[in-house]
């Protein structure tokens, strides 16, 4: 009679994947998915097609029975999120978020009351802090046709002027410019309107320093729809980005080197070829940790399908 020796198995391992490349089906080298939360091989689904004898003798026996369909899954559960990781939840791909430090003068941006604008940059700096004026430009001149909305910004001025009538300006002489934000002069049958060129920070908008937008306070002299100037300076900033669903099919080899605890004995599973499948949402709110996860079908190639090694 044989001698019983116990053989049991915990598991725990180390999981690797190779993308391979999507034209050429080649390996791209494997790299490490961090803390692995779980992994398991589900068991086969199989189809068969079955000739039941309708005969008197051996009614519903099976005469013959031809599998018509094998399929083997995987699932396994990430902890660590990774760019990798998250290229891989996301059906993306990576790029480096590398920023240098530099300035900005005069980035245009358009105002929208009571929302948030995008500047080019992130990270900026306050000292020197970021400065918001109008575009305004153009040069007064006499004798000449205004429409309702031209604006001129005199040399010097701390404000610019918008027609608020339109009309046809003095055929000699400039008119003095009004220095208190809404005030008006009528020049020749033009009429002008004081307006802020300058803004000032807290009163007429607010900076997001880190992602870099500004907004526009709704009780401010910014206009919604106003066309803006925006100077400002920003520092270096590095990271990852994920461009999210540019993959419609991720194909990867598969490596689990893994550890069977109960009897100290090293294992290894090789998948040649899986089609992994984002499982299950990406959770960015929770009160504990959370998981990235995945599901994958094994696919057969000319080399088979894989192979599981339990080392002595």
């Amino acid at each position: 009679m044989p001698t019983y020796v116990e053989k049991s198995f915990i598991g725990s391992g180390d999981l690797y994947l190779d993308i391979l490349d999507s034209t050429t089906g080649v390996k791209t080298g494997e790299f490490f998915l961090g803390n692995v939360a779980e992994f398991k091989l589900a068991t086969p689904e199989i189809s068969k097609a079955e000739l039941k004898s309708k005969m008197r003798e051996s009614y519903g026996k099976v005469l013959k029975s031809v599998i018509t369909e094998f399929k083997q899954s995987l699932s396994f559960s990430l902890s660590d999120y990774t760019k990798e990781n998250l290229k891989l939840a996301f059906m993306g791909d990576n790029e480096d978020l590398a920023q240098s430090s530099g300035s900005v003068t005069g980035e245009l941006m358009t105002a929208h009351s009571g929302k948030y604008s995008k500047l080019i940059y992130r990270n900026l700096k306050s000292s020197p802090d970021v400065v918001v004026k109008a575009n305004a430009s153009g040069t007064w001149a006499a004798a000449h046709a205004y429409a309702l909305g031209d604006i001129v910004k005199p040399a010097g001025s701390s404000y610019f002027f918008e027609v608020t009538t339109a009309g046809t300006s003095d055929d000699t002489t400039e008119p003095t410019w009004p220095t208190v934000v809404g005030n008006t002069v009528v020049d020749g049958t033009v009429t002008w309107t004081c307006r802020k060129y300058t803004f000032v920070k807290d009163t007429d908008y607010e900076v997001d320093y880190e992602i870099g937008r500004i907004y526009v306070i709704e009780s401010g002299d910014i206009e919604d729809g106003q066309s803006l100037l925006v100077d400002y300076s920003y520092d270096s900033l590095t990271g990852s980005i994920t461009n999210i669903s540019t993959e419609k099919q991720i194909e990867a080899f598969v490596r689990f080197i893994g550890l069977d605890r109960a009897n100290s004995r090293n294992c290894e599973v090789e998948l040649f070829k899986v089609a992994l499948t984002p499982g299950g949402d990406v959770d960015l709110i929770s009160e504990k940790f959370t998981t990235l996860n995945f599901s994958g079908e094994i696919l057969t190639t000319d080399a088979g399908t894989g192979r599981f090694l339990l080392k002595d």
